[in-house]
């Protein structure tokens, strides 16, 4: 034992990462306040609070909005350039149930744009079953129960859809179509509606204001004020001219309620 006191102790191998450079002595400082300075509002008797170092702190509101930008970014509608807004048609009124007549348009009221029909007069029928042909007869008169009227127009066609020349003339007035289908050879009447062609300048003067806006504004600000002014059918005519789309498609198939 006395023989190995006189012996140096071998160095020890330690597995130290390698000290890093030397830091200016202002950074020094303050990262020591920042790391090991204890809070000066800590009660006493509990441990000092660790201070976040400034740089995470400026992080953590970066990584809440990227967060935030990936979640909208997900939800976005996504719409190619090539796309166009949605249409909005006029929403279907709550009513009892849909009209059991044959004769579904023209009804009501039909707008004259100086002697003519604004849009193309079109006679709708609901179809009828083992139904070959259709025939409708338009007659003009006084308004009165009585009066058998002047006969104005006649057409026939395989389909309930029929519609008159462009630009028919028309005098403002009351009107009553006939209709009749041809089943198993034989003529049916389907019955008889009135309507009233009206010339109304400031409606007209208010549609031509309004088609000069852009799409889909144009298309849709003419429908809806149509719509409500009660020239049904020639909204309906109207929107015949509008891109089909399923939204079209459904305000077109719509039958008048009771």
């Amino acid at each position: 034992m006395v023989e190995t006191l006189k012996l140096r102790p071998p160095t020890p191998l330690l597995d130290l990462p390698t000290p890093p450079a030397a830091a200016p002595e202002a950074e020094r400082t303050s990262a020591a306040t920042e790391v090991h300075a204890p809070s000066p509002s800590a009660p006493s008797g509990r441990a000092p609070s660790r201070r976040v170092p400034m740089q995470l702190r400026l992080l953590a509101p970066l990584a809440s909005a990227a967060a935030a930008a990936v979640v909208l970014a997900a939800l976005w509608p996504r719409t190619s350039g090539d796309e166009r807004p949605t249409l909005r048609f006029p929403a279907a009124p709550l009513l009892r149930g849909e009209e059991t007549d044959a004769l579904l348009f023209p009804r009501d009221a039909l707008l004259l744009d100086a002697s003519r029909t604004w849009q193309p007069l079109r006679f709708e029928l609901a179809s009828r079953e083992r139904a070959t042909r259709y025939r409708i007869a338009l007659r003009a008169t006084d308004g009165s129960a009585f009066d058998a009227g002047r006969e104005v127009l006649s057409i026939e066609s395989d389909v309930p859809e029929l519609v008159a020349q462009t630009g028919l003339e028309l005098a403002p007035g009351h009107y009553t179509w006939e209709a009749w289908a041809q089943i198993d050879g034989l003529d049916v009447e389907l019955g008889r509606r009135d309507f009233e062609a009206r010339r109304e300048p400031g409606l007209l003067a208010e549609l031509a204001t309004r088609d000069s806006a852009s799409e889909p504004a144009r298309s849709e600000s003419i429908l809806h004020l149509l719509h409500e002014r009660g020239f049904v059918g020639d909204a309906r005519a109207f929107a015949r001219t509008l891109p089909a789309s399923p939204e079209r498609d459904a305000y077109l198939a719509r039958r008048p309620g009771r």
